[in-house]
């Protein structure tokens, strides 16, 4: 029997643990606006989300999964289209990452607390997912990096040392098969974003931000003291950030050039956020209010996961911009 908990959904028109001694202050000075989004929807699992991850479908997306890794590594699926949400695994694992695979079922991969991965697939009924094979050289793996879309043949992880590698994949509905494709340049990474034009961003130990382009590292100088951060393409097709830090101190956007703190209002019969504890976006399209992308920022103080449709935040993001050029 298939373990079902109850979600309630409204749809409205690491690298290691590391020394907290290391960070920086957040530098409130580098903040040249702030912004107000509202949100769209919420979610309310019965237990606190540390991580999110997506496997979108590629035609069908309101049937797109999203997967949540909660406070005691154990995994949930659910998606736009219904109100619920599936018990999956209770691991425990340490991340997840959803794969793209067209409108074939959904994969995710998760790891565990001894570095290794497992594949789990979406099951024939469509509502939740069950264990399959996995075959890889058995390189252990720390966490997963964000990736704004989801790809089709491959993915990006950390580590046990702090390295980041990219790993190809296939997958059908027996097996996940993965293939190590190298390790890149940086070292010493705790998380790190992949946006859809490939562009690989991290966080090294101390909290500092990079770019990573021809092989080369580039401090980011306006970002420091943050824990976690997704990759987001702006209107424009220019690159940014979406961050928060272990300190609350709010959701913070970088679009190459400014920082603007992003203040999480009340939508229609929905509350806001004021501390947020995480953000994670993808642009693949998951259905319905989210045809464009979808942002989820996880609430600090409570279980509540606020969702964002990526439509209306790239309207309030290019207003900023287009204020501030002015």
């Amino acid at each position: 029997m298939r373990n079902i908990l109850t979600l309630t959904m409204i749809i409205l028109p690491i690298y290691g643990c590391q020394s907290k001694e290391n960070r920086n202050d957040f530098d409130a000075s580098a903040v040249t606006k702030e912004i107000s989004i509202r949100a769209t929807s919420e979610l309310l699992p019965v237990s606190k989300i540390s991580k999110p991850s997506f496997a979108p479908k590629e035609f069908a997306n309101w049937t797109s999964q999203i997967l949540l890794l909660d406070d005691t590594g154990a995994v949930y699926s659910t998606n736009t289209g219904f109100g619920r949400m599936e018990a999956v695994s209770d691991g425990p694992f340490k991340d997840i990452t959803g794969l793209s695979r067209g409108d074939n079922p959904s994969v995710f991969l998760a790891v565990t607390p001894s570095g290794d991965l497992k594949a789990f697939q979406e099951d024939e009924t469509g509502d939740n997912f069950k264990a399959i094979a996995l075959s890889s050289d058995g390189q252990k793996y720390a966490k997963f990096c964000h990736m704004e879309a989801p790809d089709s043949q491959f993915f990006y992880g950390i580590l046990g040392d702090g390295k980041i590698v990219k790993t190809s994949y296939s997958a059908n509905e027996e097996v996940v098969e993965l293939t190590n494709s190298g390790v890149l340049g940086p070292h010493h990474v705790q998380s790190c974003t992949v946006n859809q034009a490939g562009q690989l961003f991290y966080i090294d130990q101390n909290y500092d931000a990079h770019s990573f382009e021809a092989g080369k590292s580039i401090r980011i100088d306006t970002l420091t003291s943050f824990d976690k951060m997704s990759a987001l393409t702006l209107s424009d097709q220019s690159p940014a950030l979406l961050l928060t830090n272990a300190n609350s101190d709010g959701l913070f956007v970088w679009n190459s050039q400014d920082v603007y703190k992003l203040n999480v209002e009340a939508g229609l019969s929905i509350d806001g956020i004021a501390r947020p504890a995480w953000v994670s976006t993808t642009s693949a399209s998951m259905g319905s209010t989210f045809n464009k992308g979808l942002t989820l920022i996880g609430d600090q103080d409570s279980s509540r996961i606020v969702m964002v449709s990526n439509e209306y935040l790239m309207k309030d993001l290019q207003k900023a911009s287009s204020s501030s050029a002015d």
